[in-house]
């Protein structure tokens, strides 16, 4: 279930633990591609990993699927400043 693994992906996160919670996020992606919880929890975890361009592209899925998701919309402004 995509849920479970998007849903641990975000107890990664509260934890800080980057790298396990990219893994969820993208086990959750693997099973239910799309899903723009999964997506926008991965390009959390990527962005604080350094993976600055990978985060644009997740939080991008994002905007895709929701424009108006305003979470989305900050962290990808916060990765592209980020990146240069």
């Amino acid at each position: 279930n995509a849920a479970v693994y998007a849903n641990r992906s975000l107890v990664y996160i509260k934890l800080k633990q980057w790298r396990p919670a990219e893994t969820d996020a993208a086990a959750a992606l693997e099973v239910q591609p799309g899903y723009a919880k999964a997506h926008l929890r991965r390009g959390i975890a990527r962005r604080r990993l350094g993976k600055h361009e990978e985060a644009v592209g997740d939080f991008r899925a994002v905007l895709s699927a929701e424009p108006a998701h305003k979470e989305a919309r900050e962290y990808l402004r916060a990765s592209t400043i980020d990146k240069e």
